[in-house]
């Protein structure tokens, strides 16, 4: 018998009759897996599940969900309390990546809209590293293209303090010229 084992014989059999998981034990004696199944051929252990958790995480179910690109029906088995059970959205990691159709009918973000609609610099100065997105008519829940104007941080305070009327030509002429899609 490996010397291991025999130092730890009373260790190894009390936890045997607790059902501790055989890596537990191999762990806490300092010996391989291997070698405790060689030595207790008929223990198989718990399976390590933690009896709290698995009734925290609900049970197994199968539900059927509706793809959110592609429309085709798909199911997923998984415990009902977890997160990826219910926040599933589409039927396979092609649909879910392939997004770019989904987000031209769902965009929110405003900056988003304003990217996809207007070149990413400054319409003043031309600054490209830095650009803000300013709400034209000053409406922040307004966000059509044509209502947004992208603006470096210090133009866009021009906007926002007494100097706005430095700017404020250029950025009404942008806005037409947008408009009439000039730009």
């Amino acid at each position: 018998m490996n010397k291991k084992i025999e130092l730890h014989i009373d260790f190894i059999n009390k936890s045997i009759e607790e059902r501790k998981p055989i890596d537990w034990i191999s762990r806490h004696v300092g010996v391989s897996r291997n070698t405790l199944k060689s030595h207790f051929p008929d223990y198989k252990g718990s399976q390590g599940y933690n009896v709290e958790r698995v009734k925290e995480l609900g049970v197994i179910e199968t539900i059927t969900k509706t793809c959110e690109r592609c429309n085709t029906k798909f199911t997923i088995t998984g415990r009902t309390k977890t997160k990826t059970f219910y926040r599933r959205r589409f039927c396979s990691v092609s649909c879910a990546k392939a997004r770019d159709e989904y987000w031209k009918n769902n965009m929110t973000n405003y900056a988003t809209i304003c990217w996809k609609n207007h070149k990413k610099e400054c319409i003043i100065c031309g600054e490209d590293k830095i650009v803000a997105v300013h709400h034209y008519d000053k409406n922040h829940s307004n966000n059509k293209p044509e209502n947004l104007v992208p603006l470096c941080p210090t133009h866009h305070q021009y906007i926002h303090s007494k100097y706005e009327t430095e700017i404020s030509d250029k950025v009404d002429k942008y806005v037409e010229q947008f408009k009439g899609g000039l730009v």
